[in-house]
């Protein structure tokens, strides 16, 4: 079993095909409220995951172990969306809009669902090599992953929350020219389900990104 990474909140080891994910210890809790924490933030992302499951790409769960603290799932190979800018030469946009397409319509569903995921960065997107058919327009598959801070919620505020986190996650990343594509895809999913909310959600977008300048402003 090999440690792939370490976060604030777990820790991720590979073991063949499967991928571990446990929660740590933290020192500063008391031991009985740290346990407590820890199991009902490990059963919540296991539920949230398999609430997804079969409507978008997420990670899936093989088996959660509450005690331990640990969520058993297959592991997905390809890159991160951090690092994909990396990878992709001038000639190849056209692929990352694309996929840029795809993961507008992956979240749409996922609010769609009542889910925020509520740490929606470039960090938590993979881009995975599992194509389709050759057959096929072969796209690559993006996953959403990493719901360990993710709620249920129908509020429009959470949910232009998400998107205003994860424009400024591109930008910093360097692919903010991907966003528009994003909300693309997106709004595409709400139209096709004659699902009048996007308007709201976007309506609501530009106050909270209001509010963030504001606060940026004040804090320099």
């Amino acid at each position: 079993m090999e440690l792939i990474a370490k976060g604030a909140e777990s820790n991720l080891y590979k073991d063949g095909e499967i991928l571990i994910k446990e929660r740590i210890k933290k020192d500063y809790r008391i031991t009985e409220i740290d346990e407590k924490l820890r199991k009902k933030r490990t059963l919540s992302e296991s539920k949230i995951l398999q609430k997804l499951k079969g409507e978008i790409n997420v990670p899936e769960v093989l088996k959660t172990d509450d005690k331990n603290f640990k969520i058993f799932m297959k592991f997905i190979g390809g890159n991160l969306m951090k690092d994909i800018i990396k990878e992709y030469e001038e000639k190849q946009k056209k692929e990352l809009k694309e996929v840029a397409v795809q993961l507008g319509r992956q979240i749409a569903k996922m609010h769609r669902l009542n889910v925020i995921h509520n740490d929606l960065t470039t960090s938590n997107i993979i881009i995975s090599d599992n194509k389709g058919n050759k057959e096929e327009n072969r796209e690559k598959d993006v996953y959403v992953i990493d719901f360990g801070l993710s709620f249920i919620s129908q509020r429009t505020e959470d949910e232009a929350t998400d998107i205003v986190v994860l424009e400024h996650s591109l930008k910093v990343t360097g692919i903010g020219f991907l966003f528009e594509d994003i909300i693309e895809g997106y709004k595409n999913i709400y139209s096709e389900c004659n699902d009048k909310k996007a308007d709201e959600i976007f309506k609501r977008l530009k106050e909270v990104k209001k509010r963030v300048r504001y606060f940026e402003e004040e804090n320099v």
